[in-house]
């Protein structure tokens, strides 16, 4: 599977360690976690991009397509969610709406209740 990126699962590639699973099983979580925050982060950027496009150079740019989204699932509930992530209007006028990898790491340990 040289053409897809596969996070990688450690806790399969261990003999039994109750810890040591428990360890590499949270840092997954994290992982996924944050890979799911990344990708809405980018979407969101594109979406802003799409907004200053349509506000300062083409009014009908993207007009039948719309804003880009993102799907992630199945859920609890067996179900898929789409989602047009974009960022709020105070974070847009900033000029700076991305916390960096930083602040999106805390906001995932803070939001998911992982304790790395």
């Amino acid at each position: 599977m040289r053409d897809r990126f596969c996070l990688r699962g450690k806790r399969k590639e261990i003999d039994w360690d109750e810890n040591l699973y428990k360890k590499y099983s949270d840092e997954f979580d994290f992982n996924v976690d944050l890979i799911h925050e990344l990708v809405y982060h980018a979407t969101a950027a594109v979406n802003l991009l799409f907004y200053r496009i349509r506000d300062e150079v083409d009014h009908g740019y993207r007009f039948d397509e719309g804003n880009v989204s993102v799907t992630r699932g199945l859920n609890e509930f067996f179900r898929f969610e789409h989602f047009r992530p974009s960022y709020a209007d105070e974070h847009r006028v900033s000029g700076d709406p991305y916390p960096g990898l930083a602040g999106v790491k805390k906001f995932v340990a803070d939001t998911y209740g992982h304790h790395l």
